[in-house]
C-alpha cells in the first residue's frame, strides 16, 4: 500500500481477482480512510487498485512462501512503485526457490 498516493498494491500467486472479494477491498479501503483522517490528509481523491501480475503458484499449500516472497522482493529491491508486471529480475520462482 501507498497511504501517501492511496494505491493498493493486489498481488494473488492463486490468480484471484479482488472483486470477487468485495468485503476485503471495503475494509482496506475504510482502514485507509480512517488512517489518512487521523493523520489530517487533505487529499480526497478515489483508493487506487493495482493488480501486480506476479509468479503463480501451481498448488494451494504455497501461499505462505509466496506472501513472505513478494514481501522480501519489495524490500530487497527498495522499490517504492511496484511494476503492474511485478519485478523484471523475479517474473518466476524456480523449484530451488520454493524448496
Amino acid at each position: 500500500m501507498d497511504l501517501s498516493r492511496l494505491i493498493v498494491y493486489y498481488l494473488d500467486s492463486l490468480s484471484g481477482d479482488w472483486s470477487k472479494y468485495p468485503s476485503m477491498k471495503k475494509t482496506v479501503d475504510a482502514a485507509i480512510i480512517k488512517f489518512r483522517l487521523k493523520k489530517k490528509y487533505r487529499n480526497r481523491k478515489d483508493i487506487t487498485w493495482i493488480r501486480v501480475q506476479c509468479p503463480q503458484q501451481n498448488n494451494s499449500v504455497d501461499c505462505g512462501f509466496f506472501v513472505m516472497r513478494f514481501m522480501r522482493d519489495i524490500i530487497a529491491l527498495n522499490r517504492i512503485d511496484i511494476p503492474k508486471m511485478y519485478f523484471e529480475e523475479y517474473k518466476s520462482y524456480s523449484r530451488a526457490h520454493l524448496d
